[in-house]
């Protein structure tokens, strides 16, 4: 439930899931992206110059990373769905998380320090994030009555797991993180690396792996009974 202002989306992702299961999932999809990146490299070595092989080494590499999407979200036990553009000439995986449909992004920046965003702006990116509104950190503009309260269905929210290639670094990625993108895919609503992502997820599952402390019971002080005397005394 959401109201007035944005949902964590950490929280939302979480929501009645398994964090080791999901922490699973996390660092395998990780580690294997980063193998995408290395094996399309030296599959297709590529000038920076020579416009057909660095085309041909990211179709590889956009396909050994849907690759490694699936295979990680399965060895999670993850069920995968593959999405198809309109018209029909791209598909890609969804992976249900928490309030979350999880799928594959590529972001580049405009200047050096600018920001990620994605680089495709096909209707089907549009589509994947039109409901994620509650995860603006801004909340709403407008007022809202106190007993308006905004469900969240489960995998209803458009998020990406998303790298940054570079032509000058082609073995490995620049960047590999977790986005919520604006429904105008103008911004993000929010972004973090797969590492920190880990790691915040790392402290959920050694939390949840705590031994809760033992409550100590105090026992109740007893006053002692006077003995009762005589009358007349």
């Amino acid at each position: 439930m959401a109201k007035g202002r944005g949902r964590d989306p950490v929280e939302l992702l979480l929501r009645r899931a398994d964090a080791a299961r999901m922490l699973a999932f996390f660092k395998a999809l990780s580690e294997r992206m980063a193998a995408a990146f290395s094996d399309a490299a030296k599959t297709v070595p590529a000038a920076i110059g020579d416009g057909p092989a660095v085309s041909a080494r990211g179709n590889l590499r956009r396909l050994r990373l849907d690759r490694a999407f699936r295979a990680a979200a399965t060895e999670a036990g993850y069920p995968v769905v593959t999405g198809t553009t309109t018209p029909p000439t791209w598909n890609y995986p969804i992976v249900r998380l928490g309030a979350f449909s999880l799928t594959l992004g590529i972001v580049q920046r405009a200047t050096s320090y600018g920001p990620r965003r994605l680089r495709s702006r096909g209707n089907y990116v549009y589509d994947h994030v039109v409901r994620n509104e509650p995860v603006n950190p801004q909340g709403s503009l407008l007022p809202s009555a106190p007993d308006v309260v905004e469900i969240i269905p489960d995998g209803a929210l458009g998020a990406f797991v998303v790298a940054e290639p570079s032509v000058h670094v082609p073995d490995s990625p620049l960047y590999l993180g977790f986005m919520v993108p604006a429904p105008n895919l103008r911004g993000s609503y929010f972004m973090c690396s797969l590492e920190r992502l880990v790691g915040l997820l790392q402290e959920r599952v050694a939390a949840e792996r705590r031994p809760a402390r033992k409550k100590v019971e105090r026992k109740q002080p007893k006053l002692k009974k006077q003995p009762k005397r005589p009358p007349g005394e």
